[in-house]
């Protein structure tokens, strides 16, 4: 069994206005949430550091996050800069979500040319070890195949290292995961490549493998867009309060899977098994 307790996030996608927006941010906080998270999507979807940055001052616990930031978007140095701020005006309430990328998040729109995933990858990491290592306090001298920094460093220095959740869909973004992350996002909808994800994770961090926090974005048969998930999908979630809580249960038995994350009509579907779940 997973040695985590389970914590829910919510990602929100839609900001009609600023009343709407803290609604939705306090609607989460009173509701169990650990965390609202926003996506690097293209609008009508807000610009995530931003609409963060509103919902953490419209609430006192909430933990706020990134589900996730387009790596190829942002220089590191600036990330690493915009993050720890955010966590420090927070009071210790963000959290950094990086992945590599994909054509959906909107390369399009900003003139970007999306890579094949092996660079992506490639930018990923490098841009993690500096981010990393500017949460740690260390001034970073780096000349890279894509980055390089002459001596940046963060001032002040940050009070804790920010926590990074790193977005895992192949084996080089699983084992990149198990090296610098602190949760790790698996993206699937089949048990067993969820399965095999978990051997690569487990092989590749060793030791680091029980401190490791593991997430996965779930839907509900209300929230779910476009085609069906298959049956028997991992991620897909129905019935009762007791039968979901009980789905979630043995993924976290089987899976390790702790960190559940839910868009913002599953979020409200399954509110009842927050209140059952969250903390146990």
């Amino acid at each position: 069994m997973s040695p985590h307790s389970f914590r829910f996030g919510v990602v929100a996608v839609s900001a009609a206005g600023g009343k709407e927006w803290t609604a939705t941010a306090q609607w989460a906080e009173d509701a169990g949430f650990s965390a609202l998270l926003v996506p690097d999507l293209p609008p009508p979807v807000p610009a995530p550091l931003t609409a963060l940055a509103i919902a953490a001052a419209a609430t006192t616990r909430l933990e706020v996050g990134t589900w996730v930031l387009a790596n190829d978007f942002r220089n590191p140095v600036v990330v690493a800069r915009e993050a720890a701020t955010l966590d420090l005006l927070s009071g210790g309430r963000f959290r950094l979500g990086l992945g590599a990328g994909q054509p959906a998040n909107g390369y399009g729109d900003l003139g970007v040319t999306v890579e094949s995933g092996a660079i992506r990858i490639e930018r990923l990491a490098e841009s993690v070890r500096i981010v990393n290592a500017l949460f740690r306090g260390e001034r970073v001298h780096l000349t890279g195949t894509h980055y390089t920094s002459a001596g940046a460093e963060l001032l002040p220095a940050p009070p804790r290292k920010v926590p990074l959740l790193i977005a895992a869909g192949g084996r080089r973004a699983t084992e990149l995961a198990a090296a610098e992350a602190d949760t790790v996002a698996f993206s699937t909808f089949s048990r067993e490549q969820l399965a095999r994800q978990l051997e690569w994770l487990e092989n590749a961090a060793g030791e680091r493998f029980p401190q490791l926090e593991l997430a996965l974005r779930f839907s509900t048969p209300s929230s779910t867009i476009g085609p069906p998930m298959p049956d028997g999908a991992p991620n897909l979630l129905a019935g009762a309060p007791d039968d979901v809580a009980d789905q979630l249960r043995r993924l976290r038995d089987r899976f390790g899977i702790s960190y559940v994350v839910l868009d913002e009509i599953a979020a409200r579907d399954l509110a009842p098994v927050v209140s059952r779940l969250a903390g146990a």
